[in-house]
């Protein structure tokens, strides 16, 4: 046991890089604004949730079942633009890796947007699912089945 202990004799060392760490600690403390305003981030982002995905401020599936119904029933042709945050919205959640909150949306779109009279909406559909299904073989090996 005294060997052990004699083993730990580098922590007799400990005290001279104690020593030299008091004066690290000044320069580490010069340097600390810096270097823990880029390592904070990338700790904290490990541990704070990202926010949850929406859609136009809108998390919840009932507040982005009447926004999309509201988007197909009042505009007869649809904005590349919005178009693309519908995508965005969608591939969040598979980030999100809610993939039952994205099936419903999607058989939701379905429904809206191959109903409308406007064809620009089954059109604009074939394009979100497109997009997603790529992004969902990439994450999964598979895409959703959607009837």
């Amino acid at each position: 046991m005294k060997r052990r202990h004699t083993a730990n004799s580098p922590a007799k060392t400990v005290p001279p890089p104690v020593k030299s760490r008091e004066p690290m600690n000044i320069i580490k403390a010069e340097n600390n604004p810096s270097t823990s305003a880029s390592n904070v981030p990338e700790t904290l982002s490990k541990f704070i949730p990202r926010p949850a995905p929406a859609l136009a401020g809108a998390c919840d599936l009932t507040d982005i079942k009447t926004l999309l119904r509201e988007w197909v029933t009042t505009i007869t042709e649809p904005m590349e633009e919005d178009i693309l945050q519908v995508v965005k919205y969608c591939t969040d959640l598979i980030d999100d890796k809610d993939l039952e909150k994205l099936d419903l949306i999607i058989k939701y779109m379905k429904r809206l947007m191959q109903q409308s009279v406007e064809s620009v909406w089954s059109m604009a559909f074939d394009f979100i699912l497109d997009n997603v299904q790529v992004v969902v073989q990439q994450a999964y090996g598979s895409t959703l089945k959607i009837a």
